[in-house]
C-alpha cells in the first residue's frame, strides 16, 4: 500500500517497477497470510511442504527481479557490459557458495515428494538471481543512495532468512 500511495503521491516517470515491487510484496503478504491460515489449520505439525503459500513465496521473486530488471533499464538505457560481468561474477560466486554450503545438502535430505525438493532448492536460486540482478543496479550505476543501500539491506535480510528457513526446515526443526 505504502508503494502504491508513494507512486500516486511522487508520481515517478517511470511507474512500472514499483507496480512490480508492490506486486511482489502482495504476493509475499499472500503467502504469509496462506502460511499462518494453513498452520492453524494443521495445529502442532505445522503445514504441509510445499504448500500453496510456497507458491506465493516463490512468486514473489520473479515479480521484484522484473521491477529491478526494469528499473535498471529505465535509469541506464544502453548496454553497459562491463557492469553486466560484474554482477554475474557476483551471482556466479555466490550461487557457487550456497550451493556448496547448503543446497548440496538439501539435495541429499530425504524428501516426500519431488516437489519438496523443487521448492526447496528453488528458495536459495531465487534469492542469488534477486541478488544478482540487485548487485548489477548497484554495481552498473555508481549509486550510493539511501533507497538502493535499504533495498539491498532487504534482499540480504531475505536471503538470510531464506537461508535460515530452508535449513531448519531440511532439519525439521522449524518452528514458527
Amino acid at each position: 500500500v505504502a508503494i502504491l500511495v508513494g507512486v500516486r503521491v511522487n508520481r515517478p516517470q517511470h511507474r512500472s517497477p514499483w507496480l512490480f515491487f508492490a506486486a511482489g510484496l502482495s504476493s509475499f503478504l499472500i503467502a504469509d497470510i496462506c502460511y499462518y491460515v494453513l498452520e492453524l489449520v494443521a495445529g502442532e505439525e505445522g503445514p504441509a511442504f510445499p504448500s500453496i503459500a510456497d507458491f506465493f513465496y516463490l512468486c514473489m521473486y520473479p515479480l521484484v527481479i522484473v521491477g529491478l530488471v526494469r528499473m535498471l533499464r529505465q535509469v541506464a538505457p544502453g548496454r553497459d557490459y562491463a557492469s553486466l560481468i560484474d554482477a554475474a561474477v557476483v551471482g556466479i560466486s555466490i550461487f557457487g557458495t550456497v550451493w556448496v554450503v547448503w543446497v548440496d545438502d538439501v539435495v541429499d535430505a530425504p524428501f516426500d515428494s519431488v516437489a519438496g525438493l523443487i521448492t526447496q532448492v528453488a528458495y536459495p536460486v531465487m534469492d542469488v538471481a534477486l541478488f544478482t540482478v540487485a548487485a548489477r543496479l548497484v554495481v552498473g550505476l555508481h549509486l550510493r543512495r539511501r533507497p538502493l543501500a535499504f533495498m539491498v539491506g532487504a534482499l540480504g535480510s531475505l536471503a538470510i532468512a531464506d537461508t535460515a528457513y530452508g535449513f531448519y526446515n531440511t532439519q525439521g526443526t522449524f518452528e514458527t
